[in-house]
């Protein structure tokens, strides 16, 4: 009789014990699951136009040091927003340009012809 009473009340401890701590568990599980939305990021840069890809609605650019991101001097291509006018693009061109950053890296938001 001895060992039921000691073996329910190390199950009544280990289930009020394990209670909380799964509570706290679930919780933080949920909180990483459900991260608080990122604030939208957003640069500019300048640089001159390298070469257009109007099929991928790319654009190469050779764009100065952007301190935001740590990034140096350097030419890399970009993929252009929907909202972005390619028409009034072309090689050698001096420009301004605001990325915002997406899953696949950053995107032209936003060009324009800098003087």
């Amino acid at each position: 009789m001895a060992r039921i009473f000691f073996a329910l009340t190390a199950f009544a401890a280990l289930f009020l014990l394990s209670g909380p701590a799964t509570v706290t568990a679930q919780n933080a599980a949920q909180n990483l699951a459900a991260p608080a939305a990122p604030a939208a990021e957003t640069v500019t840069g300048k640089g001159v136009v390298k070469a257009i890809d109007t099929e991928d609605r790319q654009i190469r650019i050779a764009h100065e040091a952007i301190k935001a991101l740590d990034w140096p001097a350097m030419t890399m291509a970009f993929k252009l927003g929907p909202g972005v006018d390619m028409g009034a693009l072309a090689p050698g061109m001096k420009v301004t340009f605001t990325l915002s950053k997406s899953p696949k890296g950053y995107v032209i938001e936003r060009i324009e012809r800098a003087d």
